[in-house]
């Protein structure tokens, strides 16, 4: 999935709580660049969440110049906001299960 998949639930949330919100897609997802056979043996290596998770997002939030977020995520994203949360500082994590 992305974030284009939300729609417009990432702002209706963002507005119900009063924050503001940044919504990114992982590379080779959503409307960022691509990445041929993204799943495919060696496109992606097994830690690929957790390389998002310590070096991609952290350098996205420092770039940004956001010291805690709250991070809220689905799936893969969920995952990535928790390996991000047991090791950054962040003001809540939130994270949602596909459904099944």
């Amino acid at each position: 999935g992305s974030a284009s998949m939300w729609r417009d639930w990432p702002r209706e949330v963002c507005e119900s709580a009063g924050r503001p919100g940044i919504v990114y897609s992982r590379r080779g997802y959503g409307e960022s660049d691509s990445v041929p056979e993204v799943r495919a043996a060696g496109r992606l290596l097994p830690d690929y969440m957790h390389r998002e998770a310590l070096q991609v997002l952290p350098a996205l939030l420092a770039r940004l110049g956001v010291r805690r977020p709250v991070l809220l995520g689905h799936s893969d994203g969920g995952s990535i906001a928790l390996i991000h949360a047991a090791s950054h500082p962040v003001e809540a994590c939130i994270v949602m299960a596909p459904h099944v």
